[in-house]
């Protein structure tokens, strides 16, 4: 158990200029009790998969307590910058990494790294692809209703008018990165991010999922949800959306820690029962039985 497990999708997309490979992670969660030699295999099994790009969607960190650790986070950051000597890395923010403003000092220190993008509400862009991270306000995660709010999400989108529509690049595939997955499938929320063809989250840790259920767990169902809901619809998995005579794809990564730090000792113990979770994506223009 406890293996790096990796998924591998083809995304057709006419837009495509070459095939791009984009390795997609989530929820490393790095603290006190992360294993240096855990970070290195992860480093050397995305190296071997040759990526154009690696894509972090959310909670790098477990808390930002942990960035005061100088000691520690030196190697969450050679870790990093070993990983952008082969490949552009890019990060969007998730609920664990901010609480408070000043916490993103930490992320823009790590964005002055050669080839590390952090995309807190921006977006990268080459001749190839274009990659936009949207960050969830803390009151899409923490609110009365004790639910993740779809109106604190449109409200955003509202307010990040330059990562939508007319704005967008239209020769290129484009790309969104945003934490949770749990709101997306909304209509409202698909209205707005339809110019996307691809969207990829993570936050859900496999909806909980063992690894030995989780061929017998079918579509996106999860077991719990973060906020401690059962039985959530968009946990894991991929999902195809029409919408507006468009396919839009949702890919969530399972994440590679299920049981972070601040479960509390008793439960990050089982953490043997889940693998780490890697998604490979091949964006391509080509037909044929391969890449159906």
């Amino acid at each position: 158990m406890n293996r790096i497990r990796i998924k591998e999708d083809i995304i057709r997309n006419e837009n495509a200029k070459k095939d791009i490979t984009i390795i997609h992670i989530a929820d490393i969660h790095f603290s006190i009790n992360t294993k240096f030699k855990d970070l290195e295999k992860l480093k050397n099994k995305i190296s071997l998969n040759n990526p154009d790009y690696l894509v972090i969607t959310g909670d790098l960190i477990d808390e930002p307590s942990i960035t005061k650790n100088k000691y520690k986070i030196k190697e969450l950051l050679v870790f990093l910058t070993e990983l952008s000597k082969f490949t552009k890395v890019l990060i969007s923010l998730g609920n664990h990494d901010i609480f408070v403003e000043e916490d993103k000092i930490f992320f823009k220190k790590i964005n002055e790294i050669k080839d590390i993008y952090i995309l807190d509400n921006t977006s990268y862009q080459d001749e190839y692809i274009y990659i936009a991270g949207l960050t969830l306000p803390t009151q899409y995660y923490y609110n009365i209703s004790n639910d993740e709010s779809a109106e604190a999400l449109l409200n955003e989108l509202k307010n990040q008018r330059k990562l939508l529509g007319s704005r967008l690049p239209r020769n290129i595939p484009k790309v969104m990165l945003i934490h949770s997955p749990l709101k997306l499938t909304e209509n409202q929320v698909l209205d707005k991010l339809s110019d996307y063809d691809l969207i990829l989250s993570g936050h859900t840790h496999n909806g909980m999922v063992p690894s030995l259920l989780d061929k017998l767990i079918k579509n996106n169902k999860g077991l719990v949800a973060p906020n401690k809901k059962l039985f959530p619809d968009t946990s894991r998995g991929k999902i195809e959306k029409y919408y507006k005579g468009k396919n839009v794809t949702i890919i969530i990564n399972g994440g590679i820690t299920k049981l972070s730090n601040k479960s509390g000792k008793f439960l990050s113990s089982f953490n043997w029962l889940y693998d780490k979770n890697v998604n490979k994506i091949i964006i391509t223009k080509k037909r044929g039985k391969y890449y159906e």
